[in-house]
């Protein structure tokens, strides 16, 4: 699997604005681990580092009827800020509504470092196409050289070089496609074993646990193994089939993230299209996801119907079909009418940090009998009673709160 870092700046979270294209997650210092959801305390930073504070309107006590000109004079300047407010509140929290698209796909590559012993930094380092508007550095900068602080270093890549396993000082993992790309699959560190650090993994994860008991899940795309590990950590009872077509991704899972096979998890090494077209899959799950990309983003026989219509063949009565998108890439579109085509009311999932979209939703072809579709405040009752269980390091019951119907012809 993949993720894209989302490049309008205007939705970030922490309240980033342009030309501000930093983020400071407070964590623990070194050398304890990140807090268990990291991305609590999210606050903006300017530039320069020094933290942007919101404005304050400061009063001064007088005498009755009595008003000094520069308390005046703010009260007057206060009033812009206040209205500005206002209007904010009106609409609600930024992360509810829906990013626009960008016109093109802006190529910004997603680098993460650790410095200062505990603080995460998320940098967002845009190409040429975007420079003159953010004032950001281009990637095929030598970045190394230049950010000292940036200390992760390859330890494992692919002989092909299209896979690439980094590790820093204390101790975090990064797994990303090697060459020019801006596309990574993940942060871990074994501290916090069930954070993998990119807000698409939560999404999957929430959809596996809140769409119903599932016994039997397929992945199609292993990537850094979180959403088995994650899984196989939440529901033990749960049989895991995964699917991944490079040999190197499932060595690197299984040597750095130590992701093995046992009498659940099943690690099946071959193309994910052909492995739903065998007929002795046919029902044989209760939820397939996939998550299945490579550095140019998703492969060519994922963009197809018949690719779907054999996953949907594979699902039990009832079962459901999930698939990670990226939504600025060509295909996207095209796969979204597919899944219209095949699910009962599809939901969708906007990451508000990313540019990944998650659809979702029970098979037509797999509804033999009348039953109810998928209802948002079933999905939102199992996802709080996971989050009761205070294990993972997310709430899934946010991710599931940002759910809804696909309308037909929705876009």
């Amino acid at each position: 699997g993949a993720s894209r870092p989302q490049p309008s700046t205007a939705h970030l979270p922490g309240g980033l604005h342009a030309g501000r294209l930093q983020w400071v997650v407070q964590g623990a210092s070194r050398p304890q681990p990140l807090p268990t959801n990291p991305w609590a305390n999210v606050r903006p930073v300017s530039t320069s580092g020094a933290a942007s504070q919101p404005p304050h309107v400061g009063t001064k006590v007088v005498p009755a009827g009595i008003v000094s000109p520069f308390a005046a004079g703010m009260a007057v300047g206060a009033m812009p800020v206040a209205l500005l407010w206002l209007w904010l509140w009106s609409r609600g929290p930024l992360s509810a509504h829906r990013p626009p698209p960008p016109t093109g796909i802006a190529g910004v590559r997603h680098i993460v470092r650790l410095a200062d012993g505990g603080r995460m930094q998320t940098r967002l380092w845009a190409t040429a196409e975007n420079t003159a508007v953010t004032g950001a550095k281009d990637p095929g900068e030598n970045t190394d050289e230049e950010d000292p602080e940036y200390d992760f270093r390859p330890i494992d890549t692919s002989p092909d070089g299209t896979i690439v396993f980094e590790r820093d000082s204390d101790g975090f993992l990064v797994m990303a496609y090697g060459g020019d790309t801006d596309l990574w699959m993940g942060l871990w560190h074994p501290d916090n074993p069930l954070d993998f650090g990119l807000e698409y993994f939560a999404t999957q994860v929430a959809i596996a646990l809140c769409t119903g008991p599932h016994r039997r899940v397929l992945v199609l795309g292993l990537g850094m193994g979180a959403i088995p590990a994650t899984l196989r950590a939440m529901r033990p009872g749960m049989a895991l089939d995964v699917v991944e077509l490079d040999p190197f991704v499932i060595q690197g899972a299984a040597k750095h993230l130590n992701l093995k096979e046992d009498e659940q998890l099943h690690i099946h090494q071959g193309d994910a299209a052909e492995f739903v077209r065998q007929p002795e899959q046919a029902g044989l799950y209760d939820l397939i996801i996939c998550d299945c990309f490579d550095p140019t983003g998703i492969p060519e026989v994922f963009h197809t119907k018949s690719f779907y219509e054999d996953a949907v063949r594979c699902l039990r009565p009832e079962g459901v079909l999930s698939v990670n998108l990226i939504w600025d890439l060509p295909e996207a579109s095209g796969i979204r009418r597919h899944l219209q085509d095949l699910l009962i009311s599809p939901h969708h999932i906007f990451c508000s940090s990313t540019t990944n979209l998650a659809m979702f939703g029970q098979a037509k072809a797999c509804s033999l009998l009348p039953h109810w579709p998928l209802l948002h405040r079933d999905m939102l009752h199992q996802a709080r009673q996971v989050d009761a269980e205070g294990r993972l390091p997310y709430s899934v019951a946010q991710q599931i709160t940002g759910a809804h119907v696909l309308e037909p012809g929705g876009d």
